[in-house]
């Protein structure tokens, strides 16, 4: 147990590294490409970005762990992890379809500038696949698969970098390609995470099991918020 605890441990922190790494490498080729002003447009909607995966979707991925570490039935498990992937889509859909039709005014009152329309509606992209990338890859986690785990956030971590540095350095894309390349990383990984787990999930809603998950989840929401708010401020 002890040698197992310290062999996940690794693996995840791996994975965490090579996720949390990707702004890390990718800086000096933001500072290169890009003046001052289009790097902060980049960092700060990734910022944004990280308060919407906290708010969007109130925390529902934290309560697939809470409630699943208690179930034997598989058909339960299914209930609840299907339940909180179905319910993480729509809300980030639903958030996504405001935000892309009220780009015009949300990106001038974020971005205090015009013409930023398409870098905020792929931004939105971003966010989106973000959000179902995260609890698909949690998934995985709960089920103790540390190494398909890793293997999914190393794919993610390639596919993004590589992507981000074609769409920047070779097609000229500007700052928007920083968000293709993210948006595409996460969307490939996301399908792989799927897949791996994909006995988890079905078509299935249970409006009792979100009620449920939301009853514990609701109240991590404002602590997520004021963590996030201490390390910006």
């Amino acid at each position: 147990m002890v040698k197992r605890f310290f062999k996940d441990s690794v693996i995840y922190g791996f994975g965490k590294f090579l996720s949390y790494g990707i702004g890390f490498f990718l800086i000096p080729i933001y500072t290169r490409a890009f003046p001052p002003a289009e790097f902060g447009v980049v960092d700060l909607l990734n910022t944004v970005a990280r308060l919407a995966l906290l708010t969007v979707a109130l925390e529902i991925a934290q309560a697939v762990i809470r409630f699943l570490a208690d179930i034997k039935s598989h058909e339960e498990r299914v209930a609840y992890s299907s339940t909180a992937l179905w319910f993480s889509m729509v809300v980030y859909g639903v958030f996504v379809v405001i935000g892309w039709l009220g780009a015009d005014t949300f990106s001038r009152v974020l971005l205090g500038e015009d013409g930023q329309q398409d870098v905020f509606r792929a931004a939105l992209l971003m966010i989106w696949a973000s959000g179902i990338f995260n609890l698909l890859q949690n998934q995985l986690r709960w089920q103790s698969k540390s190494s398909r785990y890793t293997l999914v956030s190393i794919l993610d971590t390639v596919i993004s970098l590589g992507l981000t540095i074609i769409f920047i350095l070779v097609l000229k894309t500007g700052i928007i390609g920083v968000f293709w390349g993210q948006t595409i990383g996460l969307v490939v990984g996301g399908v792989l995470a799927y897949w791996f787990s994909r006995h988890d999930f079905a078509l299935i809603f249970d409006w009792a099991k979100l009620r449920e998950m939301l009853k514990f989840s609701l109240p991590l929401v404002p602590s997520g918020v004021a963590v996030f708010v201490y390390l910006y401020i």
